[in-house]
C-alpha cells in the first residue's frame, strides 16, 4: 500500500524564469562556453562540499576573472527566478490533507533552501532532503535509501515524481513506484493509477 508521495522540486513543484549560470554569467561577464565550469563548481556547493563565498572565489580563480566585490546572493536571487506550479503544489497538499505523507528528495543549493525555508514555502511536505543537507545527489542511489531509511518507509509504500528520467530510473531500481512530471494534469491521473482512486 502507498503510504507516501516524494517528489522533486525544480520542473516538478517549481521552474526557473532564470539560470543561476545567467547570474554568475552577467556578474562575472563570461559567456555561455564556461557554463561547464560553473557546472564543475556549482555541483560541489549542491552538495554542501562549498558554500556560495568559496565558490566564487574558486570559479574565478579557475576563469582568472576577478571576483566580484558584493555578488547578489543567491537566496535573494531565487525571489525573481522561482515560479512555483501552484497546481503541483495543490496535489501534494491534497495528498497530505488525504493522509499521505509527503516530502521532497532534489538537488539544489542552499541558496533556494534558505528562501523556501525564511518564507514558509514548504510547509505542506513532511520532510525536506535538500543535497546541499545530506552531501547526497540524485540519481545516485543512497539520496534514495536515505529518504526511505529516515522516514521510515518500505521502497514499494512510495511513489517518486521527477521531471528526469535518470531519476525516476534510479527510485525504480530500489523499488519504488515512480513516474516522469509531464504536467500536473498528467501528474493527477499518475496519481489515481498508482493509489487505485
Amino acid at each position: 500500500m502507498i503510504t507516501t508521495v516524494i517528489f522533486d522540486f525544480w520542473g516538478v513543484l517549481a521552474t526557473k524564469r532564470f539560470r543561476i549560470f545567467d547570474l554568475v554569467k552577467e556578474t562575472l561577464s563570461v559567456d555561455e562556453s564556461t557554463h561547464p565550469i560553473f557546472m564543475e563548481y556549482y555541483a560541489k556547493v549542491e552538495l554542501g562540499i562549498i558554500d556560495e563565498g568559496e565558490f566564487w572565489q574558486q570559479l574565478c580563480d579557475r576563469l582568472k576573472v576577478s571576483p566580484p566585490e558584493q555578488p547578489q546572493a543567491w537566496s535573494s536571487a531565487y525571489k525573481e527566478i522561482t515560479n512555483f506550479d501552484g497546481e503541483t503544489l495543490a496535489i501534494a497538499s491534497g495528498l497530505r490533507a488525504s493522509s499521505y505523507r509527503v516530502a521532497i528528495l532534489s538537488n539544489m543549493d542552499p541558496g533556494i533552501g534558505t528562501y523556501l525555508r525564511e518564507n514558509n514555502y514548504l510547509k505542506d511536505f513532511e520532510g525536506l532532503f535538500l543535497s546541499y543537507e545530506t552531501r547526497l545527489a540524485k540519481p545516485d542511489e543512497r539520496a534514495y535509501s536515505n529518504i526511505l531509511k529516515v522516514l521510515e518507509v518500505m521502497p514499494q509504500e512510495t511513489i517518486f515524481i521527477d521531471d528526469r528520467l535518470e531519476n525516476v530510473t534510479a527510485a525504480r531500481k530500489l523499488g519504488m513506484q515512480a513516474a516522469v512530471f509531464r504536467g500536473s494534469e498528467r501528474l493527477a491521473t499518475d496519481l489515481r493509477l498508482f493509489l487505485n482512486e
